[in-house]
C-alpha cells in the first residue's frame, strides 16, 4: 500500500484487497516456485456447448509452424466442436471448393500434429478448417498478432454457415424404423454406421475405432 503510488484501475478483490486482473494465464515453474510463465489469456478460452474448454494459443502456435499458414485463430465458443480460421501465405478464393480441399489436404499433416497435442474435445476436423477471403484479411495488433475477437466477429456469418454445413452433413439421411424393437434398432444402427464410415462390409463385431471412428 502507498499513499503516493497506486494502480490507476482496480477490477477485482483478492484476499480482501483491491487488485487488477490482467486475464493472463500463468504456469508456475516446476522447481522455482517464485517464477511463472504466461501461456495464454482467460478471455481467449473457448468453452464448448459441452462445457469443456480449449486454450487455443498453444494449438495455434503448432499450426503456425506450417509454411503454408500466415495466421490462424481457433473458434467454437458455445458450439459442439472447435473450428479454425486460417489466413494462408498465398490467398485464394475460399468459395472455390477444389482449391479449398487442396489447401486443407496440404496443411492436414500440421493439423494432425496439433490434434496429437490437443485434448480430444479440442481437435480440429477437416470440415471445420476455414480459410480467410483475400478481400477480408485478418486485422493485427501492434505486436503483429491477429485481433482475436474482432477477427472472429468479422467472420461470424461465415462461421455460422460452416457449422450449418457440418450439421447438415452429419445428419444421416436414413428413415428410422416404424417399430422400435431390438432387431430393428440393431439394423438401424448398423445402417447408420455403414453410411457414416462409408463401409458396407463392416460387421457388428468390428471395432469402430479401427474403422477411423473416435469418441466424438
Amino acid at each position: 500500500d502507498s499513499a503516493t503510488f497506486t494502480p490507476n484501475v482496480f477490477n477485482c478483490v483478492i484476499d480482501g484487497r483491491p487488485a487488477y486482473s490482467t486475464s493472463d494465464l500463468v504456469e508456475q515453474h516446476p522447481t522455482k516456485p517464485r517464477l511463472f510463465r504466461v501461456f495464454g489469456r482467460s478471455d481467449d478460452q473457448l468453452m464448448l456447448s459441452t462445457g469443456e474448454k480449449t486454450n487455443p494459443a498453444p494449438l495455434e502456435a503448432i499450426l503456425l509452424q506450417d509454411p503454408e499458414v500466415l495466421a490462424c485463430l481457433m473458434f467454437g465458443r458455445g458450439r459442439f466442436q472447435n473450428g479454425i480460421l486460417i489466413q494462408p501465405k498465398e490467398g485464394f478464393d475460399p468459395s472455390d471448393e477444389v482449391k479449398l480441399e487442396e489447401y486443407r489436404n496440404k496443411i492436414w499433416p500440421s493439423i494432425e500434429k496439433m490434434n496429437a497435442f490437443a485434448p480430444s474435445h479440442s481437435r480440429i476436423f477437416k470440415e471445420t478448417i476455414m480459410v480467410t477471403n483475400p478481400n477480408k484479411p485478418l486485422e493485427y495488433t501492434a505486436k503483429g498478432t491477429p485481433r482475436r475477437q474482432i477477427c472472429i466477429k468479422a467472420y461470424a456469418n461465415e462461421i455460422d454457415a460452416l457449422y450449418k454445413r457440418v450439421e447438415e452433413s452429419s445428419q444421416v439421411d436414413l428413415a428410422p424404423p416404424r417399430n422400435w424393437t431390438p432387431t430393428t434398432v440393431r439394423q438401424f444402427v448398423a445402417d447408420v454406421v455403414k453410411k457414416v464410415t462409408k463401409n458396407d462390409a463392416i460387421k457388428p463385431e468390428d471395432d469402430l475405432f479401427l474403422q477411423g471412428c473416435d469418441s466424438l
